[in-house]
C-alpha cells in the first residue's frame, strides 16, 4: 500500500485517518485505539457516515478507477500504553 493521506479532512463534514491505495483498492482506513477489549464500540454509525462522505468528497477531488474499500485497524493498548493486539479488518462497512 502506498499512504495518499493522513487524517484527511473536509470541513464541516470530518476526517479519515488514512487514505491509501494499492494496485486493486483506493482504501479508506479508521484507526481506532483504546485500552477497552472491543475498541470496535467507537466506531458509530454517524463516524460510518462521516467518513463515507469524506470519502465521496475525496473521490470527487481525486477520482480513481480503482474499487473503493473501507477499512478498519483495531488498536488495543495497556494501561501503560504498551500495543497489546492490532486487528485489521478489510471491508469492514
Amino acid at each position: 500500500y502506498k499512504i495518499l493521506e493522513r487524517k484527511y479532512a473536509v470541513k464541516r463534514v470530518g476526517e479519515v485517518d488514512l487514505i491509501a491505495e494499492n494496485s486493486r483498492f483506493r482504501t479508506f482506513v479508521e484507526v481506532k485505539l483504546s485500552r477497552s477489549a472491543y475498541p470496535e464500540e467507537h466506531i458509530t454509525p454517524t463516524k460510518i457516515s462521516t467518513i463515507h462522505k469524506v470519502a465521496q468528497e475525496y473521490l470527487q477531488r481525486y477520482p480513481t478507477k480503482k474499487k473503493i474499500r473501507f477499512d478498519v485497524v483495531l488498536i488495543t493498548v495497556e494501561d501503560e500504553g504498551i500495543v497489546k493486539t492490532v486487528r485489521w479488518i478489510e471491508d469492514a462497512f
